[in-house]
């Protein structure tokens, strides 16, 4: 039988892990999940600027306008940037569209891509979700600067 203390801890933990459940929710639904077409215009030739707690990153999309695949450049590092991986546009209707960035070493993640906000691609708010939740990105121009706090040689 259990004790008391163990039923006590048992609740606390299984509402800690639904806090975080939700906490790290990813906010695609009503409509605003990207399909293949609308997701190659706003990634293609653009970098995402993106943070996930200390981490913050800043990587190209190197390829034509409107393309579904080319080299993933990360800005970071080398000036010009440095090749790291590919990024993939995988069509699976409107929705069940994703983006697959493969890295060195076999590693791949796919990702749902939504929006928030209206105007121009670049004003609007991005959400990666998927393998792990990355909300709140931004997408600039070619190799544009992300701003204070991204480091670029």
């Amino acid at each position: 039988m259990l004790s008391r203390s163990m039923i006590v801890g048992l609740l606390a933990a299984s509402s800690v892990g639904s806090v975080w459940a939700q906490a790290s929710a990813c906010p695609c639904g009503g409509g605003s999940r990207l399909n293949q077409s609308q997701l190659a215009a706003a990634l293609a030739s653009r970098t995402v600027c993106a943070v996930t707690g200390t981490d913050r990153w800043q990587e190209l999309h190197s390829g034509a306008a409107n393309a579904s695949t080319g080299p993933l450049l990360e800005l970071g590092n080398k000036a010009g940037g440095e090749t790291v991986g590919t990024w993939t546009i995988n069509s699976g209707g409107a929705a069940n569209t994703t983006v697959t960035y493969a890295y060195g070493g076999g590693n791949s993640y796919s990702y749902a891509v939504c929006e928030e906000g209206t105007g121009a691609v670049t004003a609007r708010t991005y959400h990666f979700c998927g393998a792990r939740n990355i909300t709140n990105a931004k997408l600039v121009d070619g190799t544009g600067s992300c701003g204070v706090g991204y480091t670029r040689p």
